[in-house]
């Protein structure tokens, strides 16, 4: 049986970021794609390289305890 082809969209919704992040991740080869025509399609089990990506950017501020 063939695996399922995701596209950006879908990638996107999945990992819950923008689109033009997964298309930052294809382009920094982070997350394996194919291009098929003007489009991009993902392979499902590929998007868990995605998912166990490093962090990036700045670290979450921390919270001011309450008194």
């Amino acid at each position: 049986m063939a695996e399922k082809l995701l596209s950006v969209v879908e990638v996107a919704a999945e990992l819950d970021v923008h689109r033009a992040r997964v298309l930052q991740l294809i382009d920094e080869g982070i997350l394996p794609a194919t291009k098929v025509g003007r489009a991009y399609v993902i392979l499902a089990s590929d998007v868990e390289k995605a998912r166990n990506r490093p962090p990036r950017g700045r670290p979450p501020a921390k919270k001011a305890k309450k008194k």
